[in-house]
């Protein structure tokens, strides 16, 4: 139904955004003029101008509050993707539109501790009318000023705002268009609709895809048309944990989307900033354990120096962590606050852990995760969305969640001189007496089925039969 409503909006500007998203939500503000004059809504209806009137522009009280003053707008959608922002500001008041602040953020709080999206420079005043790039996933739109002028606090006197772009996981001229599967959490850019968090390589031949356009560069790995599978973040299966909690962070800021190293407490994990000896986030897998292929870190941004030293651990809640060593930040140097590590290993839990400290404010370790992809499959499945069983052959029918090969080898009792591929799981010399089918896992009940089937001439079911791999006539 939103999408119907996009294609028939009518009141759009000429400017390189999608579509004017605020006839999809409400705006409120810090206060009114004079009880009940100015209303928020005023600067999401027409007219488009500069032009003043308390009919048609928003406007808070003079003075109410010395410190701030704020006008915020809320899409009746989860997140929107914006481009830009256009604001037309009341004609003639440059003065108290001086030092404005413009916020994209996840939350209603403020002061607002999202995105901030542009603040007005000294020295000068800033134009009335504005078109703002953006490029920023959010739920609110915040115009904040704390400046004011002389005695009169910061007043907002918004006269027009047209928020442009999409609704988070379309694009495209009226926002018509579905964002491509392939796109990580199916989002693109509104204007073109390339991959704006990169594209997912799983079924990409070398693992190679345009961040951009999510396009294979090098064509699909075999079984694969349009490359439109890709890793399984295991993350929604499971819980975080952390040492301690920094104001109303929760560690599970690390698992849900925003994918960025933008900074706020709601997205974010953080610990404690107290001198500690150790900081600590972990994560344990909702079923018994997982094969990990690798672990993708989002820090927080321009804080690569609380991230230096830290360890990647799993296996056990032990800590110290005492389990597989995934890996460990090198000195000399500052890490990358953005990483995808190979893991490549069995366990039951993720640990990021820090003993090294903040070296800038001499404090103790401090853990800020701003997002964390945990990939892989439950072990015993395989296959793009771990839904194929790992051949019984393998040991512990344990595989891999890219290929399904053997991890931990073969059982090879029921092949022939005891001989079968450690990859793949297969009897390179055939089957003992007794079992078929190139993983000899078919055994006498099955032969029965199989001499009754040819017996009977039923060539449905052996068609099924060779399907599977069982037996071929």
């Amino acid at each position: 139904m939103l999408l119907v409503w996009l294609i028939n909006t009518t009141v759009q500007l000429l400017v390189t955004a999608q579509i004017n998203l605020t006839p999809f939500g409400t705006a409120t503000q810090s206060s009114l003029y004079e009880g009940n004059a100015g209303d928020p809504q005023n600067a999401i209806l027409p007219p488009i101008s500069n032009d003043f009137s308390l009919d048609t522009c928003s406007h808070t009280a003079i003075g109410s509050d010395p410190s701030a003053d704020w006008w915020m707008f809320q899409f009746s959608f989860g997140f929107a993707y914006i481009t830009d922002i256009t604001i037309y500001y009341r004609e003639r008041t440059a003065i108290r539109m001086d030092g404005f602040k413009l916020y994209v953020t996840n939350t209603s709080a403020v002061p607002p501790d999202g995105y901030l999206c542009y603040e007005d420079p000294d020295p000068g005043l800033p134009n009335l009318t504005q078109i703002i790039p953006c490029s920023e996933v959010g739920k609110y739109v915040i115009y904040y000023d704390t400046k004011g002028l002389g005695n009169e606090g910061p007043v907002v006197e918004l006269c027009y705002i047209a928020i442009n772009g999409c609704p988070k996981g379309v694009w495209g001229t009226n926002c018509s268009e579905t964002c491509s599967s392939i796109c990580i959490d199916q989002h693109c850019h509104p204007e073109n609709g390339s991959c704006i968090w990169g594209c997912h390589p799983h079924t990409y031949l070398n693992e190679s895809c345009d961040t951009d356009t999510g396009a294979c560069t090098e064509g699909c790995v075999i079984g694969w048309q349009y490359c439109t599978c890709s890793k399984y973040n295991l993350t929604p299966f499971g819980t975080a944990s952390q040492s301690s909690r920094f104001i109303r962070s929760t560690p599970d800021g690390a698992i849900l989307p925003p994918i960025s190293n933008r900074f706020t407490l709601e997205t974010c994990s953080t610990t404690n900033v107290d001198g500690a000896p150790k900081a600590w986030w972990m994560f344990q897998f909702s079923f018994l354990s997982a094969f990990i292929t690798d672990i993708t870190i989002y820090y927080r941004e321009d804080s690569a120096y609380r991230m230096d030293g830290f360890r990647l651990c799993d296996h056990t809640s032990t800590i110290p962590p005492d389990g597989y060593l995934c890996y460990e930040d090198p000195d000399p140097g500052l890490p990358n606050i953005t990483q995808n590590i190979p893991c490549n290993q069995l366990g039951k839990y993720v640990i990021y852990y820090d003993t090294k400290g903040d070296v800038l404010t001499n404090t103790g370790p401090v853990v800020e995760l701003c997002y964390v992809a945990i990939n892989g499959c439950q072990k015993g499945m395989w296959g793009p969305n771990c839904t194929e069983a790992c051949s019984s052959i393998c040991v512990n029918q344990h595989c891999h969640p890219e290929n399904g090969s053997c991890i931990w080898g073969c059982d090879p009792q029921r092949c022939v001189n005891r001989r079968c591929d450690n990859h793949t799981g297969a009897c390179t010399e055939g089957c003992v007496t007794g079992w078929v089918g190139q993983y000899c896992t078919c055994g006498k009940y099955c032969l029965r089925i199989i001499i009754n089937v040819k017996f009977h001439g039923d060539t449905k079911s052996s068609a099924c039969l060779v399907s599977s791999g069982i037996f071929y006539f």
